[in-house]
């Protein structure tokens, strides 16, 4: 994933010039949690029953990354 989102995410702050690029995981998906933090996202906030996911609604933490030099 991490080799498959690094030339996304440096096609959004470079090309298409975005200033913030939001991703969420669910509290339980640390696979998840540790990669957006290896690619540098920072966590914003937790959002209680964020999602309906499979028919329940699941917490989630919100992560950003912020282009610094935009």
């Amino acid at each position: 994933m991490y080799e498959g989102l690094m030339p996304t995410i440096h096609f959004m702050q470079e090309q298409q010039q975005m200033h913030r690029i939001m991703a969420n995981y669910m509290l339980h998906n640390h696979c998840s949690g540790n990669l957006l933090k290896k690619i540098g996202f920072k966590p914003e906030r937790y959002a209680k029953a964020y999602l309906q996911i499979n028919g329940e609604w699941g917490d989630h933490i919100l992560m950003s990354l912020i282009t610094k030099n935009n």
